[in-house]
């Protein structure tokens, strides 16, 4: 049986279960449990991985392999790292539309780093919009950030947005 932080998905621990099977002499059993953190998007065992298919000069196919479950399944740095081996291969605007579609599907996670990027960028209308869809999805922190970025262009509005709030469709709720 396994340990119970392994049942509760703290997948950090299939990587020191993993490694102690090994030294224990079966390399089998050791690779489907880093096999399983990997799937659960563990940092411990995603890193290596990326680092090795980046030496072997692998594809944005490769990545993709490796990450895009993790990433679909909620986990932030797989997300970024995906995002980043898409621009990388010159297609940025597909991973913005895969993050802008997963958020659309419910994974404000993905909307977080889609809002990054597009500020990264200097997309900063398009980064309102999606911290308007991350307050719309429920995040009331979205509202205070949001208002933040708008005080340095607009403190009117940043003082309406946390005066009153957005509506339905995150437009900035009109006074009341």
């Amino acid at each position: 049986m396994a340990p119970p932080d392994i049942e509760n998905g703290e997948t950090s621990f299939l990587v020191v279960l993993a490694s102690r099977v090994e030294q224990a002499g079966n390399a089998l059993e050791a690779a489907e449990l880093r096999q399983r953190a990997r799937e659960a998007g563990e940092y411990m065992v995603l890193q290596p991985a990326i680092q090795q298919i980046t030496q072997a000069g692998g594809t944005l196919a490769d990545f993709e392999d490796l990450l895009r479950g993790p990433a679909e399944a909620g986990d932030l740095f797989a997300m970024r790292t995906l995002a980043e081996q898409f621009d990388a291969a010159g297609r940025g605007p597909e991973a913005d539309q895969w993050l802008a579609d997963m958020g659309n599907e419910g994974n404000v996670y993905a909307f977080h780093v889609l809002m990054g990027r597009l500020y990264v960028a200097h997309r900063d209308a398009d980064g309102e919009r999606v911290w308007r869809r991350i307050l719309e999805a429920g995040n009331p922190a979205a509202l205070e950030n949001l208002a933040q970025r708008l005080d340095q262009t607009d403190p009117g509005a940043a003082e309406n947005l946390r005066r009153y709030g957005i509506e339905p469709g995150g437009t900035t709720a009109a006074p009341w």
